[in-house]
């Protein structure tokens, strides 16, 4: 059984367990251990919901001026096999955001976020990590 969907997000959010929905997903397949702790040494509320993509800043990507630069290569091929996945009806975890460094911030789900808008998605689901 898959265990980070847009479906078990939402299951957390109603059982009260969403901020260990997030813990478990960035030390597992978020491989993002770095931001799981830094949600560790912060008071953070956890909140879900649809949110308009476009309001979201994307701090990733192959574009110079974004803090965590990736090959562009690289970058076309990993939001190319989440296209992929989108159009056979695979529904995406959703973008984990927060206000740590700057306001709505993409820490988890670049890749994802950009997948979504190519697929014309304006609107997806958002985990806010607010402190």
């Amino acid at each position: 059984m898959i265990r980070f969907t847009l479906q078990t997000a939402l299951q957390a959010k109603d059982n009260n367990s969403l901020q260990q929905w997030v813990q478990d997903y960035l030390y597992d397949e978020g491989q993002n251990k770095a931001l799981a702790d830094s949600f560790n040494k912060e008071s953070i509320s956890y909140s879900i919901c649809e949110y308009h993509l476009l309001n979201l800043q994307r701090i990733m990507g192959p574009e110079n001026n974004m803090k965590f630069f990736e090959a562009e290569e690289v970058w076309e091929k990993r939001v190319k096999g989440l296209q992929d996945k989108i159009v056979k009806g695979e529904t995406m975890p959703p973008l984990i955001v927060t206000n740590l460094w700057s306001e709505n911030e993409i820490a988890d789900g670049a890749h994802r976020h950009e997948a979504l808008l190519r697929q014309g998605y304006a609107d997806y689901w958002v985990i806010f990590c607010k402190k």
